[in-house]
């Protein structure tokens, strides 16, 4: 199988005899043979399966054909897909899986960053590549018996570590009555989403607390780089304690949680 049009056909016959040289019966080329007998010459190829024989002719007729000789022309790059990871995938995950699909008629390998890959009856290849925290290229190629070749490529962004949260505050406790609010405030990466938790005692000097008062996020707004903060504004009632619970989370999966030092007194002063 070759992908190149033309080729040259060398071979040898009587000395500067003429040579006829024939595509599936059908002339295509004629030369001369050298005063050794060699001959060259280049033949175009159909696409496709050629056959090609040799003929020489003089005065006295014509040789019989010799013995063909047959060459496929492919031109036809492999078709290639990447179904997963998306391209610019995030992930926390130390490996990925690479997968795909190819399909050609002679298929000779595919290679993923040169590590070639098992490919199914069905044209379809699974990968299992080790990320580096940061970005990870990776080039796929499919290639065919003839030299066609066809490439794709997928990046893929991996990061190992939560985010760091610093200058939690309030870091202090907080007094305060119904209607006021607590700021909280941290530093962390830009660009990320953060929300808080403000966590009540399990029983408050009114009485039980329900559940529900403390699973509500309150949005963390990201103000100058890096600078989360939110407010909660307080209930009626009375609150001896209630923890600020911080979450950040960043596109890649890593969550953070930090409780802040200072707690929250509502309608009433700490102990």
């Amino acid at each position: 199988n070759t992908n190149q049009s033309t080729v040259t056909v060398e071979g040898k016959a009587s000395p500067n005899i003429e040579v006829h040289l024939l595509n599936k019966g059908k002339e295509v080329a004629t030369t001369t043979a050298r005063k050794d007998g060699t001959f060259s010459v280049d033949v175009t190829l159909q696409d496709g399966e050629n056959v090609l024989t040799a003929t020489s002719s003089s005065d006295r007729g014509t040789t019989d054909p010799s013995d063909p000789v047959k060459i496929t022309l492919d031109q036809a790059k492999p078709e290639l897909t990447i179904t997963k990871p998306t391209d610019g995938l995030k992930t926390n995950q130390q490996a990925v899986t690479i997968e795909g699909k190819v399909t050609d008629l002679s298929l000779a390998e595919v290679t993923i960053n040169g590590q070639k890959v098992n490919v199914t009856e069905d044209g379809s290849y699974s990968h299992y590549v080790l990320l580096n925290n940061g970005e990870n290229k990776f080039t796929v190629t499919a290639k065919d018996i003839a030299g066609n070749e066809t490439s794709k490529e997928v990046t893929v962004y991996a990061k190992f570590n939560s985010p760091a949260i610093t200058n939690l505050k309030p870091a202090q406790n907080v007094v305060i009555k119904t209607g006021n609010n607590v700021t909280v405030e941290l530093d962390s990466e830009p660009g990320i989403s953060g929300f808080f938790l403000v966590r009540l005692p399990s029983t408050s000097e009114t009485g039980p607390v329900k559940e529900a008062a403390t699973s509500v996020e309150i949005q963390l707004t990201e103000q100058g780089t890096g600078h989360y903060v939110g407010t909660w504004t307080a209930p009626k009632g009375k609150i001896s304690g209630a923890e600020i619970e911080v979450v950040m989370r960043d596109d890649y999966g890593n969550e953070s949680r930090q409780r802040a030092a200072g707690k929250v007194y509502v309608n009433v002063k700490p102990n």
